[in-house]
Parts: C-alpha cells; structure tokens; sequence
C-alpha cells in the first residue's frame, strides 16, 4: 500500500513539474513572440517557400538513418524482419512521440510488433538501448558546442567536458548503462563493436538534423555556412536537454527554448524562434505524412 501512495505521489510530482515547466516555456515564447512581433511578420512575409524541398529532403535522410539504426538493434535482440518491415513500422509509431511520455511511442511499437510475433519484451528493451544510444550521442556532441559557446574558463571546461565525455563513452561505462536501461542482462549480448557502431550512427542523426534546422532557418534568413556547426551543435543540445524531460509531449517548450537561446547569438531573436516554432510544426507535419503513407503501405502488404 505505502508503495502505492509513493508511486502516486512520484507521478503526481512529476505531472507538476511537467506543467509547471510547460507554463514556464510557453510564457519565455509568448514573450519573445510578443516582443518580437514586427520582425516574425516582417520575415514571415519574405519566407523562401522553396526552401522546403531542402527540409524535406534532410527529414528524409535523418529518418533513413534512425530507421537503419533501429533495425540494427531489434535484429540484434532477436526481432529479425525486412528493412521494409521495420521502416513501416517505425513510421507508425513515429507520431506518437508528439504525446507526453514513451508510454504510447514504446507501446504503440510494442503492439505493431505483437501482430508478426516479436513479443513485447524485445521492443521495450530495444527502445532503451536505442534512447540510451541517442542521448549518449547527443551527449558527445553538446559537450564540446557548449564549451565552444561558454568560453569563460574554457580550460575548465574543458576538462570536465573532457572528464564527462570520457567517463561516459569508455567500454564498463557504456555496459553498464545499457545494463541499466535493459535491466534484464540482454545487452550482454551486445558487442562493443556494435555499440560503437551505433554511437557513430546516432552522431549522423544529430549532424542531419542539425543540417534540417539549417534548411528551417534558411526560409526566414539564409544563413552563412560558417554558422553550420553552431546550428548543429544547437539541434543537438536542445533535442539532448528534451530528451531528459520525458514528460512532456517530446520536450515540448524545452526544445524550443532552447533553440531560440542558442540561435539568438547568430540571427534576431525572431527568425530563431521563428526557426524553432517552424522546425516543431514542419516535423509534426512530416511525421504524419510519412505515418499515413506508412498505414497505406501496411493496407497494401497485408492485401497481397
């Protein structure tokens, strides 16, 4: 019973604390969005439209390599299927990352996969794997960007970069996260090789859609190539900070704060909000594009 009221009481905390920092990101938003009105019409207005061939084509890459990466895992655990296969259904459950917490991303896989027979099991453990590879990637990445952008005391930074990134990317390290993550002892049977083969996987997904926010910000003001890895190093340390909010509908708010702060040092205060109110819509958009067309080849499949 008082394990019951101490679950109830960490999931009402954490509810809380999900709207309390919600109403907090939607407020700096409002603020920017106000203060900044005459500049976000004035390059609403002198949005490049085609700029949306190159968005569409960096979201296709970007999804190319998470759909490689994540077949890669669940063929490792036991949950062998076509590419094809794999890619339907991870495009299904893709749009569902747009609602708070992994309970429906994870489940509604779980589901997908129950109907060929891969049980439950494997998907949860291979979305821990996976989440857990994305955030040490991303990791990797918003270090040395964070020092590069807070170069007060860079020697301590970089040292404690240094100390972190080494700490948590060293082999006992990363099996001992996976074991944790896991739970179960199933990534024992993950070799080291492999691992380090998805870190480098993951690293492209972030540098991709690093090079999407990129195309996002060119429709309102065309950035100079030297600002690229800023952009980068940006996509990474808000979708990185997200990603320790689970929470919140796909670290809604904090992803957006985020990027706005960061791209505020290379364009007005506008267009980076612009950018980032852009990149949530554009990719909510595209998610249920690529999800719809995903069913209707789901339809086609299970017809023939």
């Amino acid at each position: 019973m008082k394990e019951r009221w101490r679950n109830l009481n960490r999931r009402n905390l954490l509810s809380a604390a999900g709207l309390l920092l919600t109403a907090a990101c939607l407020a700096f938003v409002g603020f920017i969005v106000y203060r900044e009105r005459d500049v976000l019409v004035t390059y609403l207005l002198r949005a490049d439209a085609r700029q949306l061939v190159a968005v569409t084509a960096w979201y296709g890459v970007d999804l190319a390599i998470f759909v490689l990466g994540w077949a890669s895992i669940m063929a490792n655990l036991g949950g062998r299927l076509s590419l094809a296969h794999h890619a339907r259904i991870f495009c299904l459950a893709n749009a569902a990352r747009r609602l708070p917490g992994t309970l429906w991303y994870v489940g509604g896989r779980a589901a997908l996969y129950g109907r060929v027979g891969i049980p439950s099991r494997v998907v949860v453990v291979a979305s821990a794997v996976e989440g857990a590879l994305i955030w040490l990637s991303g990791v990797a990445i918003s270090v040395p960007f964070l020092m590069v952008v807070l170069p007060d005391r860079r020697w301590v930074w970089l040292g404690v970069g240094g100390l972190l990134l080494v700490g948590l990317l060293n082999p006992r390290t990363l099996r001992w996260i996976l074991q944790r993550v896991t739970r179960d002892g199933a990534a024992s049977s993950i070799s080291l090789l492999q691992i380090y083969g998805w870190l480098l996987l993951y690293l492209a997904v972030w540098a991709v859609g690093g090079l999407l926010l990129f195309a996002i910000l060119a429709i309102f003001q065309v950035p100079t190539l030297n600002h690229l890895p800023a952009v980068i190093g940006t996509w990474t340390v808000a979708g990185t900070a997200s990603m320790l909010t689970i929470f919140l509908p796909s670290g809604f708010g904090i992803t957006e704060v985020t990027i706005t702060a960061l791209l505020g040092h290379l364009v007005p205060a506008g267009v980076a909000m612009l950018a980032a109110l852009s990149a949530r819509l554009l990719i909510t958009v595209l998610d249920v594009i690529v999800g719809s067309l995903a069913y209707l080849a789901e339809i086609v499949q299970r017809t023939q």
